[in-house]
This record gives C-alpha cells, sequence and structure tokens, in this order.
C-alpha cells in the first residue's frame, strides 16, 4: 500500500496539469474569432550595434466585419432559352446518334449470327475422312 501512494500522487498531479492546459485551450477557442483566418505574425529581424539580433513582430490587425462586400449577378446576354436553329440542330444530332447506335446493334446482331451459322454447318462425310485420317486402324 506504501508503495502505491507515490504513483498515485504522480498520477493526480498529471491529470491535474492536463486537465488545466485543457482549460487553457478551451479559453482560447472562446476567445478566437473564427469567421477570419488566422495570420501568422510577420518577423523582421534586426542587427543591433552591439551584434545582438532584435526581432521586431507585426501583428496584423483584424478587419472591421461591419463592411462587407455584396457582389450582383452579371448577366450576360443569354437568356436562357434556345432558338429555333439551335432546337432543330440538337434534335437532328440525337436522331443521327440514335439511328448510328441503332445501326451498331444490327450490325453486332449479324455478326453473332454470322458466327453461329458457321458453327451450325457441319460435314458429316468430312468429318469421317479426317477421323480415319488421324486414327489408322491398322496400326
Amino acid at each position: 500500500m506504501e508503495k502505491f501512494i507515490p504513483m498515485i500522487v504522480v498520477a493526480v498531479a498529471f491529470f491535474y496539469k492536463a486537465y488545466s492546459n485543457f482549460k487553457k485551450e478551451q479559453q482560447k477557442v472562446r476567445t478566437r474569432n473564427f469567421k477570419q483566418p488566422v495570420k501568422q505574425a510577420s518577423e523582421t529581424r534586426q542587427v543591433s550595434s552591439s551584434g545582438k539580433t532584435m526581432t521586431n513582430r507585426e501583428v496584423p490587425k483584424p478587419k472591421s466585419t461591419a463592411q462587407k462586400k455584396v457582389f450582383s449577378p452579371v448577366y450576360n446576354d443569354f437568356a436562357g432559352a434556345l432558338t429555333e436553329e439551335e432546337l432543330a440542330r440538337k434534335k437532328r444530332n440525337e436522331r443521327q446518334q440514335a439511328e448510328r447506335s441503332k445501326q451498331a446493334q444490327i450490325n453486332a446482331h449479324k455478326l453473332n449470327e454470322e458466327r453461329l451459322h458457321e458453327a451450325e454447318t457441319f460435314d458429316l462425310r468430312d468429318a469421317v475422312i479426317k477421323a480415319a485420317i488421324l486414327e489408322r486402324p491398322y496400326r
């Protein structure tokens, strides 16, 4: 039991420190402005006469949120409707594409039928002659 007391004290101290850091981060989050992106502070380094490097940090000032840019939509001369010539051209192109796809399907179907027809033609006489040549009875 006496060995566990120092471990418990260390664990409590660790959790207390973690909890205090968590509270600090939560406080930072509450004060942060989410509407504006966070900018990194720019640093300028100067060398003094004594040879030491001095750093001056410029902290960017947040812009006022009172001024909001309003964008008005700019419309071109497009009214949103197609002219009669464009509609006719579009319909003609759709019909041509439909005809092409139908013709491609017909051609594919014809090729399949030709292949099946070639497989169906079978010459029994020729098959018997070739089998007799390959399997000679007088070996």
